[in-house]
């Protein structure tokens, strides 16, 4: 981050930032908290941003419905590009997941073409996110990071044991 200076929105608590990072506590949830929020990178930072890289999602390792999926991945989203508009924002960088699209065959390659099939609400929530920004992000350039989950050949990843699991007790 040499020559740019680095502030981020997030909630109140552990873990922080480092130290060459302003941390600015924001409820995704609040039109208030994300107002005053962004007043604070105004009066510090000025009206032009280089990057938004956005990285808020709710998820439940338990797979269960939550209304939070819509609450703070969706509509926390329309309240960030809501404010966005009153800056001279040159990208967003969304991060969404591979988990939004139908499942493959072994050896079949995933590519952004590949259809669009969420089988629960954490992936149904970052399809109706990607749309949301497509239709409401004015003149900000977006990006979209389909996100994979990491692994390693003991399958330590929290996410996938949950996802065997669920494929394992046909809940998916």
């Amino acid at each position: 981050a040499s020559g740019f200076r680095v502030a981020g929105f997030d909630k109140a608590g552990w873990p922080h930032p480092p130290r060459e990072a302003e941390c600015v506590c924001v409820d995704l949830t609040s039109d208030e908290s994300v107002n005053a929020g962004f007043e604070r990178i105004r009066y510090a930072y000025g009206g032009r941003i280089v990057s938004v890289i956005h990285l808020v999602a709710y998820y439940d390792f338990s797979g269960e419905p939550s209304p939070l999926y819509d609450e703070i991945t969706v509509r926390g989203t329309g309240r960030l590009l809501r404010a966005l508009q009153a800056f001279e924002v040159e990208q967003l960088v969304f991060s969404s997941t591979m988990l939004v699209h139908a499942p493959c065959e072994p050896g079949q390659r995933i590519n952004e073409d590949w259809p669009l099939e969420p089988k629960w609400d954490y992936p149904r929530s970052k399809v109706a996110t990607e749309e949301l920004i497509r239709r409401e992000r004015g003149d900000i350039h977006a990006v979209i990071l389909r996100i994979a989950g990491a692994y390693d050949d003991e399958c330590h990843s929290v996410p996938l044991a949950n996802q065997i699991q669920r494929i394992f007790e046909r809940k998916l």
